[in-house]
């Protein structure tokens, strides 16, 4: 059989043990605040019908079809390339044995046909925190995603980014007190502003819409507003047009604003440029960037749902969500060299063997410092001690394990930042 040339699927990220070690560090920060919260994990399959996938809208090129390799196959699967509509088929056909509301939280990988650049991968992984209730879903559960979701992105150590926050129903109302019929349209090219532009966003809506230049510079005036306080609602008053639904709208992002401003020591403003390309949000809407951009567009997202789960069930059962794109914040990160994690050693000691006999010794010393706790590897070969040095430099560990040549149960300790070495207990020895 011929050679295969080794090589990986490009915008797929494999890293490197020491690398993934960190990933995986920062999910459990972002699990740890989340159970804080009462929220409980849920994994769902990687493969769903594709009539369930295509329940959020015209995604069609996003989604990754699953078939058999030989001829004929049938199979209708996709990768989900998402947590959230899955979550919607999960909680249907789960809604007699869930509790309501219902609190989860979901780390997994997804899927998107795109095109590979920085920031964007085809597999990459999304941390997810959703609430999801019978009949009606309170305004508390907006800001209560939302706040446990900078939380948890606080702790990442990160640099610092900003949540905007708004409602659709302001923009949505704004555009039909326009005499706009095609909202939905319009709001998808109004959200790529910060992809193409001002200019960009015009002459798209001129072009693919039809709008006139009076009624283009008018719907992209409530893109001007921002705020950190109510202001917002004076801002928007100014541009003179008021619906039943921008009022509701107004007053769901108030509601939200006051939680937040309450709770306190929040990266989140009031920002109604962005309006969430996807239809299916129906009220509250988040989207988080870096304060300073270092190319990575948003890092996180999310917003209320009414009726995703109208697909599966006649019951209604709003849900709102808050997801934080890790492998975007993470590749990101590590591309410009800012994960000082990487830094730190993944073992506490390192147990080197000295002797041919010395294998009892050392076993029983590494179960007593595991069962203290400490993280401990023990070298597997009698090789010369200057490759076992090479070997613990190489992987950064504190501290070195020797057993004594005059008599193996005695144990000296070096520190490998120090240099010092002297006999230690291990029932009592700490780390300096």
């Amino acid at each position: 059989m011929a050679m295969v040339k080794a090589r990986a699927i490009t915008g797929i990220p494999e890293w490197l043990p020491e690398v993934k070690r960190v990933e995986q560090l920062w999910m459990d920060k972002i699990r740890t605040v989340y159970e804080k919260y009462g929220y409980l994990p849920v994994e769902t399959s990687a493969i769903e019908l594709l009539d369930v996938l295509r329940a959020k809208g015209e995604i069609d090129k996003e989604i990754y079809v699953v078939k058999k390799l030989h001829a004929g196959s049938k199979e209708n699967f996709g990768l989900h390339y998402d947590l959230t509509v899955p979550l919607a088929r999960y909680v249907a056909q789960n809604q007699g044995q869930l509790t309501f509301p219902f609190r989860r939280y979901q780390m997994q990988k997804i899927w998107r046909g795109e095109r590979p650049q920085k920031g964007r991968y085809r597999e990459f992984y999304q941390c997810d925190i959703d609430v999801v209730d019978n009949e009606k879903l309170g305004l508390y559960f907006d800001f209560e995603v939302l706040y446990a979701g900078q939380e948890a992105m606080k702790m990442l150590g990160i640099p610092d980014f900003v949540i905007g926050v708004s409602n659709r129903k302001i923009y949505e109302g704004y555009l039909e007190g326009l005499g706009i019929a095609e909202t939905t349209q319009v709001l998808r090219i109004i959200d790529k502003m910060d992809k193409i532009g001002t200019e960009g966003v015009s002459r798209l809506l001129r072009d693919d819409v039809g709008l006139d230049l009076a009624v283009i510079e008018k719907s992209l005036l409530p893109a001007s507003v921002t705020s950190k306080d109510m202001s917002f609602v004076e801002q928007f008053a100014a541009f003179g047009i008021s619906t039943e639904k921008t009022e509701a709208g107004i007053a769901e992002l108030k509601e939200v604003m006051l939680a937040v401003e309450n709770a306190g020591d929040a990266n989140v403003m009031v920002d109604l440029s962005f309006v969430r390309g996807f239809d299916y949000y129906t009220g509250t809407i988040f989207e988080g960037k870096f304060v300073e951009d270092i190319g990575l567009g948003s890092i996180c997202s999310g917003g209320r749902y009414e009726n995703l789960t109208s697909r599966f069930t006649k019951r209604n059962l709003p849900g709102v969500g808050f997801s934080i794109g890790l492998s975007r914040i993470f590749g990101g990160m590590l591309d410009r060299g800012l994960i000082s994690e990487l830094a730190s050693p993944h073992i506490d000691a390192l147990i080197l063997r000295t002797d041919a006999d010395d294998l009892p010794s050392v076993v029983k010393l590494a179960s007593t410092l595991r069962n203290r706790g400490f993280r401990v590897e023990t070298y597997a070969y009698h090789d010369k001690m200057s490759k076992q040095f090479k070997y613990a430099s190489k992987k950064k560990v504190p501290y070195i394990w020797i057993a004594s040549r005059d008599n193996l149960n005695e144990f000296e300790v070096k520190n490998m930042n120090t240099g010092a070495q002297a006999l230690a207990d291990p029932a009592t020895w700490e780390m300096a």
